[in-house]
Parts: structure tokens; C-alpha cells; sequence
């Protein structure tokens, strides 16, 4: 599990969380982040992860600091961090085994339509709509992952976003940005480019 970092954020970088936490930080929609100090924020990059870990808007951790870099070095003012399931896990061990578990399904799957919504409002305001597919391999890690991000896809679709990506795995799968900038053996990079759907497995 990776360990609780709390990383603080520079004064003018306005971090605004949208969360359902109700005191117990269980679920992170969507994490909006300024990059440059600018009064105005002209361009922001939408990044899409796995699901998201413990920051908000009063600390970052290393997965933003990460996306961070990646948009700052690719010309945006900031970004909106979303994720393909909204659950906080710090582990993916940690996260939901399925969507309809017999204590709280209806939570869950709720929280799945939630997602998808709150990305489609954020997404649709933006006048540069470029998406980052930064889930990772993890994706493998619970079936009904895959059934999120088709959703994501399929929500989005009528607004036609620029979907990108920094590189791709051997299986398939979109680079995280911590893989990108801290444990990929291939050069790392933070140079973001259009997404290749003949190399990335789940296709739009």
C-alpha cells in the first residue's frame, strides 16, 4: 500500500475537490488543479485514472504531483484529475471486488452513474476538451473496471474529446503517470500525444 503522503499545494493553485466523503473520504469524483499562476486558467487538461487515492483539496500526493509535471511540460494551465471508478485506494487490493455486493450495491452502482456524470459536466465546459487515458494496468484488476471506462466513452461521446496518451504498456494499457515519470525502465517521459487505438486495448 502507498504510504500517506501529504504533499502540500502552492497558494495560488486553488485546489477545488469534488467529493461524497460524508466524513469518511470514501469517494473523490473529480480533483481541479492549477498549474501556472495565472488569474485566469485558459486551457485544462482532463486526466483519466484508475481511482483515486487520498488527496484533495487540502493536500496532493504523488499521483497528482506526477500529472502535475505531464501538464505543465504539455503547455496547460492545469487539470481536472477524474478517474474510472470514483473509490479512494490507496491499494488496489483495497478497492470494491464487484459493484453489486450485497451490503452496499446500490451505493456503488449509483456511484458509477455519479462518475460519469460528473466528468461529462466538467468536460463539456471546457473549450479544449483533450483527455489523458492514464489508468494503467490495474484496469485488470477488477472486471467491472472495464465496464466503467466503455461508459466513460460512451458518455463523452457526443462531445467529442481529443483523446491522448504518454505511452503504452506491452498489455495494452495506457501509461499511469507515476509509471511515466518514476518506474518505467523505457525513457521516461512527460510528453503527451495522441492516443493510438490500435495499440490501446479498450477502445472507444
Amino acid at each position: 500500500m502507498e504510504k500517506e503522503i501529504k504533499i502540500s499545494y502552492k497558494p495560488w493553485q486553488h485546489p477545488i475537490a469534488d467529493a461524497d466523503d460524508k466524513g469518511l473520504r470514501k469517494y473523490r469524483y473529480t480533483l481541479a488543479v492549477n498549474v501556472v499562476n495565472k488569474e485566469k486558467i485558459a486551457n485544462q487538461l482532463v486526466v483519466i485514472g484508475i481511482n483515486p487515492s487520498y488527496a484533495d483539496d487540502n493536500y496532493a500526493d504523488r499521483t497528482i504531483c506526477c500529472v502535475e509535471e505531464i501538464a505543465e511540460a504539455n503547455g496547460y494551465d492545469g487539470f481536472i484529475m477524474a478517474n474510472v471508478y470514483p473509490q479512494r485506494a490507496t491499494d488496489i487490493d483495497d478497492q470494491d471486488e464487484n459493484t453489486k455486493l450485497p451490503k452496499n450495491g446500490f451505493e456503488e452502482k449509483n456511484q458509477i452513474e455519479k462518475n460519469l456524470q460528473k466528468i461529462y459536466d466538467k468536460v463539456k465546459n471546457l473549450p479544449c476538451r483533450d483527455i489523458l487515458l492514464a489508468y494503467g494496468g490495474h484496469i485488470e484488476d477488477r472486471k467491472y473496471l472495464k465496464d466503467c471506462l466503455l461508459k466513460i466513452y460512451q458518455k463523452l461521446a457526443d462531445l467529442h474529446p481529443n483523446y491522448k496518451m504518454i505511452n503504452v504498456s506491452q498489455s495494452g494499457h495506457p501509461w499511469h503517470p507515476l509509471y511515466a515519470l518514476r518506474y518505467a525502465k523505457s525513457p521516461k517521459t512527460k510528453t503527451i500525444v495522441p492516443a493510438d487505438f490500435s495499440l490501446i486495448k479498450i477502445k472507444p
